[in-house]
């Protein structure tokens, strides 16, 4: 049993690497801190580098994003839905929501300033990495 337990505790590990927030490879945009990270996603930082930033996120149903929302926002979905349907009468609109990590990555390839997180596993030599947290 206590085998069992110890396998079950270690998947998570071997399947999701380090969460990193990637950019293009060509991108000027500095290394992020986490209290970087938290103001561009809720688009209080919109800028870096003279670069207009479009920050991209994950489905809610995705555990990348419960670790994300946790780890960086320090909130839960009921603290972002009221955050965004304040900042909606301000005319802010929540990050674009991409429905995998190829499609963000992509995404990130293709438009300058945009930023995503996805699993360090994923990483290519066309991306560059601004963030790492566990």
């Amino acid at each position: 049993m206590r085998n069992i337990l110890f396998i079950a505790l270690a998947i998570p590990a071997l399947v999701y690497g380090d969460m990193v927030f990637v950019v293009a490879k060509t991108s000027p945009i500095p290394s992020l801190s986490k209290k970087q990270l938290k103001e561009i996603y809720l688009k209080k930082q919109q800028y870096a580098n003279d670069i207009k930033l479009l920050p991209i996120n994950m489905p809610s149903s995705a555990h990348i994003r419960s670790l994300f929302d946790k780890t960086i926002l320090r909130m839960d979905e009921s603290e972002l839905a009221e955050y965004w349907n304040e900042r909606h009468y301000n005319g802010v609109n929540p990050p674009m929501v991409q429905n995998s990590p190829e499609a963000v990555k992509a995404m990130v390839k293709k438009v300058p300033g945009a930023i995503g997180y996805i699993s360090e596993d994923l990483l290519d030599d066309a991306l560059k990495v601004v963030a790492t947290f566990k």
